[in-house]
């Protein structure tokens, strides 16, 4: 890309898996990228040379999508629901006025999630789309130890990239192009306007615009300037040139971000015979990391001649989330929950900041399971931390092995 400070991500929930929405309807304030991947076959021949491959074909086609960014608690519901669990609209706490709870629970015997429509680019140069956007894995961490806030991070696929920026309308010729910084082209009524992209081609003389993707810039009845084009060491023109407008990609939604959450607003809680949430760990977390796998199998079949080569099913495999903690050994009281093969029930709450009355933007985590030991660490060299993890096993309670809940204010995704 040309100018990467202009690059955007954006997210359409879908409402039939691969069917693309447009426009998109959530910026995803992260940064990330769009990758094209393709696979072929290179069959194995005896031709009496070195080369390993006389020829190939391509038979498969996707792309691969990943961000990472600020925990964002109006994002969030929309990626917990293509990686937990469907759900369009949150609970009001009681006594709440503003104050919305978005609470997932995976569904244990159907494959609910949604896929989403994923934009990449930047609108001056290209922006590319692809359909059935999955999630393979969804990061949350915290460390309170460090000068980062809480972020979040994703993986996941798409189906082959399209090219969203297209040939509109041939709608000018060129009769004179100064070499000068900017490049001021004269196109007598050339229609168009500051902020229009357009491709050049056809010039004879100062060729070196020719096939490029040019931005307008004060534009008048009969003349344009190229944005940041300096034609000083450009060839002189002599005649010619045609200037084709190109779309600009998708209309992009209205930009909204949720609160910054730290790592010292972290909270903990630990149980075993107790319900979840009841006994807080305070003063000894430092960090806590929740990795949510979905799962997918990618499945490419047979379309016939013409095929576009990429995938359109995915199946579900079993999984599990992993949380992992460190805390600080002032005494070993977590330490003897994995000695003594007890069963945990784990709650990270990551806040954000107050929204009313006692209520507060934050994303959190439950995990059932049993702890296994990690590391040892140290905490700023002067005291020793222990590392813990929690794969999540199944509950009765819950009717699930994980839960993720979101509050904002929120009443729609």
């Amino acid at each position: 890309m040309a100018d990467i400070a202009f690059e955007y991500l954006a997210l359409a929930l879908e409402n039939v898996r691969g069917v693309k929405v447009t426009p998109p309807t959530h910026y995803a304030n992260m940064q990330g990228m769009l990758s094209p991947r393709k696979e072929r076959y290179r069959p194995q021949e005896n031709r009496g040379t070195l080369a390993e491959f006389h020829r190939s074909k391509a038979v498969q086609q996707w792309a691969e999508w990943e961000a990472t960014g600020p925990l964002d608690v109006d994002l969030m519901p929309v990626l917990l629901n293509m990686s937990v669990a469907p759900l369009t609209s949150p609970s009001t706490p009681t006594g709440a006025t503003n104050t919305r709870l978005w609470a997932f629970v995976p569904t244990m015997n159907d494959d609910d999630l949604e896929t989403a429509s994923v934009y990449w680019g930047d609108p001056n140069v290209m922006v590319w789309s692809g359909a059935f956007g999955t999630i393979d894995t969804l990061t949350i961490a915290s460390d309170a130890s460090g000068t980062d806030g809480a972020t979040m991070s994703v993986s996941g696929r798409t189906q082959k990239l399209v090219d969203e920026v297209a040939v509109t309308a041939t709608t000018a010729t060129i009769s004179a192009a100064t070499a000068a910084a900017p490049v001021v082209l004269t196109s007598t009524a050339h229609g168009l306007s500051d902020g229009d992209r357009i491709q050049i081609s056809g010039v004879v003389g100062m060729t070196e615009l020719n096939g490029r993707y040019f931005v307008v810039s004060e534009s008048a009845a009969n003349t344009m300037e190229l944005r940041n084009e300096d034609g000083t060491d450009h060839t002189a023109y002599t005649s010619a040139g045609t200037i084709t407008l190109m779309s600009t990609g998708p209309t992009l939604p209205s930009q909204t971000t949720g609160e910054l959450i730290a790592g010292v607003d972290m909270q903990l809680w630990l149980d075993t015979s107790s319900a979840i949430g009841t006994t807080a760990i305070t003063g000894r977390v430092v960090s806590a990391e929740h990795v949510i796998p979905v799962g997918y199998a990618y499945k490419f079949l047979a379309a016939g001649p013409g095929s576009s080569l990429t995938y359109t099913r995915v199946g579900r495999a079993v999984r599990s989330m992993v949380t992992t903690v460190v805390l600080e050994l002032i005494d070993d009281a977590q330490i003897n929950i994995f000695e003594a093969d007890t069963s945990a029930k784990l709650r990270v709450r990551h806040n954000g900041p107050l929204i009313e009355g006692s209520w507060y933007n934050y994303v959190e985590v439950d995990t059932y399971g049993y702890f296994d030991f990690e590391d040892w660490g140290d905490l700023e060299g002067a005291n020793r931390t222990v590392t813990l993890s929690i794969t999540s096993e199944y509950d009765t309670t819950l009717s699930a092995d994980f839960r993720v809940a979101v509050q904002n204010d929120n009443a729609a995704l």
